[in-house]
């Protein structure tokens, strides 16, 4: 066991950067002396939320210098700004190191600031001030999980060439951060060695500070290693699976049910050719009244075949105006015996409807639970029965007798209608152990990371190839603020993210594209 452990550790730490005392320590690669100027002008020029419109205020302490050296500190600081934008922009695209020197973007940078002469940064310096940005966001979450508990979540994922990972990140009611990614690719059959990984991870968060960790992998060899990292930690939290990776099984479940299939695939022949020909392609544009696209982007593959399902129900007067469009009818596609075959499906095919329609019936409510959670902020809704406290006993006896402040009007008024968390903070004040145990339960999530939509490329190049000890570091910094900067903006969508914002359409139904 010693021997695995150890051969566990050495997978856990070649996959992840060093850390002392519970905290991040990161190598920073090379210095640079501007970096304390950058990070001054970090905060006064950007929040961390979103992009903000940049204006250069004016240095009056300067007035009194002479011109040569006034001139000198507006140029300091537009360079800094100019660093600090690009910076975030490298960054959170999570580009090449030798894009900052391509000539085509220097000749942007010169024209959006008009011929005026910039500093441009260097790689090194990017990563430095951004590591540093994303560093201190980890300080502040880690303050808030200390008091109030999180959730670590496991996010295990397979690439394109079957290679096996698991994504590590953690919530708490700040946000969400990543971790790391590892490559179990060797060891996602070996017990030990999951659980030693996984018991790292616990132990870099703190042991005390984890209210659950959520999985999105039910496998018998996650199962055997959730019980092994459980007795080690003597029950201190729950394992537990992802509210839509289960939903998601549900519909994997319901999909394969024979009349279901029949349903699915009649969609999808119609997605097919609609997808795989420039002149519906084309007509959907003037027929259709909304932006997103048909084939759902969701990551959750059960759930985006219903949702496009859902989609073409509610689309199918616009797509039989569109087969009767003198643009389509007076085509040479028209003719073919194809889309002879789906127009007859979409006009007069009224048992392919009608069965879609009971399917519908039946997989909204789940997707509607998935949906609301979404809207709740993934709130866990339900307290423990177990309170071997005295005090907390007799407290627990207030709340369910609505006695002292769980009394009074606006308490009984907002019981039901009021996220419990929430509720909890405004009349619980007078049991504050209850209180706190009640926030720290309710107030974590019951979601994983698909939500979330990342690009899990970044991870990928990280863990393949040859590199040097240095690149890799540098790439793993790379991967760890390239994560945290998307989800620092990221908007959780159930759906995906519409194929405008990244011009494709998910991969997860790419079956309903083209064959």
């Amino acid at each position: 066991m010693a021997t695995t452990k150890a051969n566990a550790n050495a997978v856990y730490w070649n996959a992840s950067s060093s850390r002392q005392g519970g905290r991040t320590s990161r190598a920073s690669g090379p210095q640079n002396v501007c970096v304390t100027n950058m990070q001054a002008d970090l905060s006064s020029s950007s929040s961390g939320h979103g992009t903000k419109s940049c204006s250069l205020s004016v240095d009056h302490s300067l007035s009194h210098k002479p011109e040569s050296e006034r001139s000198m500190g507006a140029t300091d600081n537009l360079d800094s700004l100019v660093a600090n934008s690009i910076g975030r922009l490298v960054s959170e695209a999570g580009l090449e190191p030798d894009f900052v020197h391509l000539p085509s973007f220097n000749g942007v940078i010169d024209l959006l600031t008009r011929g005026v002469r910039i500093k441009m940064p260097s790689y090194e310096y990017i990563l430095q001030v951004q590591l540093s940005e994303v560093q201190k966001r980890e300080k502040a979450m880690r303050q808030h999980w200390e008091r109030r508990g999180c959730s670590l979540i496991l996010d295990s994922w397979k690439s394109q060439c079957g290679r096996s990972f698991i994504s590590a990140f953690v919530h708490c009611r700040e946000g969400m951060l990543f971790l790391r990614s590892i490559d179990i690719s060797t060891v996602f059959d070996d017990v030990d060695e999951l659980a030693a990984m996984v018991c790292c991870l616990i132990d870099d968060i703190g042991v005390h500070d984890i209210v659950q960790v959520i999985t999105n992998n039910v496998s018998p060899h996650m199962q055997a290693t959730e019980h092994a990292v459980l007795k080690k930690h003597d029950q201190s939290f729950i394992f537990t699976v992802c509210a839509d990776h289960c939903i998601n099984l549900l519909l994997e479940n319901i999909a394969e049910l024979d009349h279901v299939k029949d349903v699915l695939t009649k969609a999808r022949e119609i997605t097919m050719f609609l997808y795989g020909h420039a002149l519906p392609m084309e007509l959907m544009k003037k027929f259709f009244y909304f932006d997103s696209e048909i084939i759902s982007n969701s990551n959750l593959k059960s759930v985006a075949k219903f949702l496009t399902l859902e989609t073409l129900v509610s689309q199918r007067e616009n797509l039989m105006e569109m087969f009767s469009s003198p643009n389509w009818v007076s085509s040479d596609l028209a003719c073919t015996s194809l889309s002879m075959h789906i127009c007859e499906v979409v006009q007069t095919d009224s048992a392919f409807w009608s069965a879609a329609d009971n399917v519908l019936k039946v997989t909204g409510p789940l997707i509607s639970v998935l949906y609301k959670l979404e809207n709740d902020n993934c709130p866990v809704s339900v307290l423990y029965d177990a309170m071997d406290s005295a005090k907390e006993t007799e407290q627990m006896d207030l709340y369910q007798r609505r006695s002292g402040l769980f009394d009074s009007d606006s308490a009984i008024q907002e019981a039901t209608g009021t996220p419990q968390e929430v509720w909890w903070e405004r009349h619980g004040s007078g049991t504050k152990e209850l209180q706190s145990f009640a926030a720290r339960i309710l107030g974590q999530t019951c979601f994983g990371a698909a939500r979330y939509n990342l690009d899990k490329s970044l991870s990928e190049r990280l863990h393949t190839g040859k590199r040097s000890f240095a690149d890799q570091e540098r790439f793993r910094n790379m991967e760890y603020i390239y994560y945290n900067l998307r989800l620092m903006n990221a908007v959780p969508r159930l759906d995906g993210p519409p194929a405008a914002q990244h011009g494709k359409v998910t991969a997860q139904l790419s079956d309903w594209v083209s064959a």
